[in-house]
């Protein structure tokens, strides 16, 4: 073999050489990836918050012309449609803020132009998807929408004290079946009470996220918190796919128009903190399920409060005992996350 061979065949990978090179690879991959994706989770983070923005922009834009936030069910915009006028929710009024003053137009000529419309009847908003409305980061939602659905993560603050049945605290809440709440209402400060905050797309299954655990015994007005937990263990809840009806998809945030009894479609309650389990006291979810603020983002949720100010509240906030029931009139039992519920619990606390 001459020099000149030996030089060709020395330029040539040997099998280890390539076997360390491709281990290489691996290594810098399994190093970069999560970077990658949280960078990606830190943009859809961004769309959300700024998707809460705009609402919260709409929301007192709407404050700034009418002197009062808008009625989640019954809104005065709706004026012939009887019995279904509870069923309209808190974004239709604010459309025209959210640059759609076209579908605006049409939900209200469809509503007013004949009785007992309700909103899941009118074209206007079954078949508008509403972008401004969807937090990227969850799937579900992402899916239903490209699937023809009209979908929201964005859910009104209700307050921190359960509601069945039509009953209604003003003193708890910013939104309720035709309200007229105003801005100087919120004594405790627009800058340390919820507006709207994030809640995930209803899930057939045992994830905590979606899920709803049904037929819980006393889970209604001031229940304790501590009723509902206990249907969740090691991340699952607990018994869940029992019954036909838990086995489908929940109308957790399925429509953005709509909400009346049939609360889970855009309210949320600051009872059981962000990303904890959603009960319900019947074996069915869609009127008697109470929402928890939830979503796909790393460690809590976002939210927009009544000063327009968006924030990234941490699922292990202060929520008070909860083998505590709840008080429909002072200082909230549900510690700071309840706090930020209430309008005029009160409270002394720091939203930082």
């Amino acid at each position: 073999m001459t020099i000149h061979d030996r030089r060709r065949f020395r330029a040539a990978f040997t099998l280890v050489e390539l076997l360390v090179v491709i281990a290489i690879i691996g290594t810098l991959v399994g190093l970069l990836l999560p970077a990658v994706q949280a960078a990606r989770e830190s943009a859809r983070s961004s769309v959300c918050m700024n998707n809460l923005k705009q609402l919260g922009l709409a929301v007192l834009n709407y404050e700034g012309r009418k002197r009062c936030l808008p009625a989640q069910g019954s809104p005065p915009e709706i004026v012939t449609a009887n019995w279904a006028r509870q069923y309209f929710g808190f974004v239709i009024p604010v459309l025209p803020g959210l640059e759609e003053q076209a579908t605006y137009d049409a939900i209200l000529k469809a509503a007013n132009t004949g009785s007992n419309v309700w909103p899941w009847g009118i074209s206007a908003c079954t078949t508008k998807r509403m972008l401004s409305l969807e937090c990227p980061s969850d799937p579900k939602a992402v899916a239903l929408s490209l699937g023809g659905s009209t979908p929201t993560n964005y859910f009104a603050n209700m307050g921190d004290f359960l509601q069945f049945g039509g009953g209604t605290y003003a003193n708890r809440s910013p939104f309720w079946q035709g309200s007229n709440c105003r801005l100087k209402d919120i004594t405790d400060g627009l800058g340390k009470t919820l507006m709207c905050g994030e809640g995930v797309t209803g899930t057939a299954g045992g994830s905590i996220r979606g899920g709803v655990a049904l037929s819980v015994s006393g889970w209604q007005w001031d229940a304790k918190p501590s009723l509902c937990l206990a249907r969740a263990t090691g991340g699952l809840i607990a018994p869940f796919v029992s019954t036909a009806s838990e086995a489908a998809d929940f109308q957790i945030g399925m429509k953005w128009y709509a909400t009346g009894d049939k609360s889970v479609f855009s309210s949320f309650y600051p009872v059981i903190a962000p990303n904890g389990p959603i009960c319900s006291r019947d074996s069915y979810s869609s009127g008697a399920a109470y929402v928890t603020a939830s979503s796909y983002h790393p460690g809590g949720v976002n939210v927009v409060l009544c000063d327009g100010a968006v924030r990234f509240i941490n699922e292990n906030i202060d929520a008070g005992l909860p083998s505590d029931s709840g008080k429909y009139t002072g200082a909230s039992a549900r510690g700071v996350w309840g706090a930020m519920g209430s309008i005029q619990g009160g409270e002394v606390f720091n939203v930082d």
